[in-house]
């Protein structure tokens, strides 16, 4: 199992843009608010970075065939640095 800090750091090496992260039994999503904004394209989807082993895989792969598990903590911002910001 690896801790949020590694998957953040896992993540940020897929994308420089993360800000708000949703942690799930089996995983970590991390994305940014603004990809709600758009249609497709690359860059807007979120990396999930899978508990078990710090692997990322993509999000039909997570919802579909691992399964997420429960939603431990949703939509949880976070700032630049990686940190968790508690509201």
């Amino acid at each position: 199992m690896i801790t949020y800090e590694k998957a953040y750091k896992e993540a940020a090496k897929l994308r420089t843009d993360i800000n708000y992260g949703t942690e799930f039994e089996k995983g970590f999503l991390f994305g940014n608010t603004d990809d709600e904004n758009w249609i497709g394209g690359a860059g807007h989807t979120p990396v999930i970075i899978l508990k078990e082993d710090g692997r990322a895989v993509n999000a039909p792969t997570f919802y579909m065939q691992i399964g997420p598990g429960e939603i431990i903590r949703e939509d949880f911002k976070i700032d630049q640095d990686g940190r968790i910001i508690e509201e």
